[in-house]
C-alpha cells in the first residue's frame, strides 16, 4: 500500500516516519524537508498512485489561545481552517475515486 503524507511539520513527518516502517510513504511540504521517503514538490505528484491520503497541514489558533494562560474568560474562538481548505481544495483537483482521504490535523 502506497500512502501519502500531505504536510510534513510537527505532526507530519513524525507520523510519516512511524507509517514508513511498515508502508511505502511520499510525502510534500511547501517547504523542503529531508525525510527517510521521497518528497515530492507538487501536491499532484505526491498523491499519484496512493491509495490513502493523510493531511496533517497547520489549523493555526489566535494567539490568546495558546495554552500558555487561562481562557475561560475568553470567547470561544475556532481554529483558522483556511490552510486546510486549501489544501483539501488542490488534493480535490487530482484525486481518484478509489483514494481515501484522511485529515489529521
Amino acid at each position: 500500500m502506497k500512502i501519502s503524507m500531505i504536510g510534513l511539520g510537527k505532526l507530519g513527518l513524525e507520523a510519516a516516519n512511524v507509517i514508513n516502517k511498515s508502508y511505502q510513504v511520499v510525502g510534500y511540504d511547501i517547504v523542503p524537508v529531508e525525510a527517510p521517503f521521497p518528497v515530492f514538490s507538487t501536491v499532484k505528484d505526491a498523491i499519484k498512485n496512493s491509495e490513502l491520503i493523510f493531511v496533517a497541514v497547520p489549523t493555526p489558533h489566535h494567539p490568546d489561545y495558546s495554552g500558555s494562560n487561562p481562557t475561560s474568560h475568553l470567547e470561544p474562538r475556532d481554529f483558522d481552517y483556511t490552510i486546510l481548505k486549501d489544501s483539501l481544495n488542490e488534493i480535490a483537483e487530482y484525486l481518484q475515486p478509489e483514494q481515501q482521504v484522511c485529515v489529521v490535523c
